[in-house]
């Protein structure tokens, strides 16, 4: 089976490349930077085609002969992006997923793997109810608008399949990025997470989540998106997991909700005086702190999807993240874990 991988240098794609070639897939792997992919997938026979997804017609001709296309290209950015960045938002992440889909169809490819976001759910939700149209994260603004227009494509078209998973918040190595999640870890094992934040996380594992991808080009259901959710817990109970699995101590102090929103909005405020950004944004403290367990039965059905422990997923993290920055000693309180870093 041959298939073609968007965003493949990511967290995600550099997990889901070697998935996909040890189910037996003939792989092109769309990159910005032929370099990276070629470090990163130095092992593996993949076509690296360096692109950018925003000129879909430069590699269109890659997509003839596959019968899947995963598609992880996406640009980050949450809350009070400007105007350039909202304008970058809605071209990579809803027009170029269209433009995509139309030349999928075009080469005749049968499947189109989606990668959304659990971020597109209501906070209280559970199921999928309707999106969440109050949300204020750019981000997930236009992975509401790139998913109706795909769940639009899928009633127009019948000869192709389009098929949507809304991971949750992905941990996991080889977080180059890093990713927010990794960016938090990072900064737990510096030591610049105060206070604890009074809210819930959920996390899943990047790899488990990579696993359930690859069974959606496989056995997924074009009718209704997928939410890949994973362990839910307080940031208490998580910062703990992650005192247990790397030596280094948890904060112990929680503010009140109130205090702590208003010490984030201050810190977001100061962030480019400073230089130095936030644990979290105010508004997602205020998501998170209403956020659910997801129902996760149609994914655990059609895809199998399940989560690993997350004392597995934190101890795979800090470990790489501390082989990567050349640091071995947990006890080491005198000088940063990362000392090159600028987070």
């Amino acid at each position: 089976m041959k298939a073609f991988v968007t965003g493949s240098t990511g967290l995600l794609g550099s997990h889901l490349v070697p998935e996909l070639k040890r189910r037996g897939y003939a792989l092109s792997a769309l990159a910005r930077s032929k370099a990276k992919a070629h470090t990163l997938f130095r092992d593996l026979s993949v076509n690296i085609v360096e692109g950018d997804i925003c000129h879909t017609e430069s590699f269109e001709h890659h997509l003839e002969d596959c019968e899947v296309v995963f598609h992880l290209a996406a640009y980050f950015r949450e809350y009070k992006a400007t105007p350039a960045e909202q304008t970058l938002l809605h071209s990579v992440n809803v027009s170029s997923t269209i433009q995509l889909v139309e030349a999928a169809r075009r080469q005749g490819v049968r499947t189109v793997v989606f990668v959304s976001s659990a971020g597109v759910l209501p906070p209280g939700a559970t199921q999928a109810p309707p999106y969440n149209e109050k949300t204020r994260n750019s981000y997930f603004k236009s992975k509401i608008a790139a998913e109706k227009a795909l769940l639009r494509l899928a009633h127009t078209y019948e000869d192709i399949r389009i098929i949507i998973l809304r991971p949750s918040m992905m941990l996991g190595p080889q977080d180059h990025g890093p990713t927010p999640a990794g960016r938090f870890v990072r900064r737990f094992l510096e030591g610049k997470i105060p206070v604890i934040p009074p809210a819930h996380v959920l996390l899943s594992d990047v790899r488990d989540v990579a696993k359930a991808l690859a069974e959606a080009a496989v056995h997924g259901q074009d009718t209704t998106p997928y939410t890949l959710g994973g362990h839910w817990l307080q940031f208490e109970a998580f910062l703990k997991a992650l005192e247990t699995v790397s030596g280094v101590a948890a904060p112990t102090k929680q503010p009140p909700y109130a205090l702590a929103s208003i010490m984030l909005g201050v810190m977001g405020f100061l962030a480019p005086l400073t230089g130095k950004q936030p644990p979290l944004r105010r508004h997602e403290l205020k998501r998170l702190r209403h956020l659910v367990e997801p129902d996760m039965q149609a994914a655990q059905r059609d895809l199998g999807y399940c989560c690993r422990p997350l004392r597995d997923t934190l101890e795979d993290t800090v470990q790489w993240f501390r082989r990567e920055a050349g640091v071995h000693d947990p006890e080491n309180r005198g000088r940063p874990l990362f000392p090159n870093s600028s987070v």
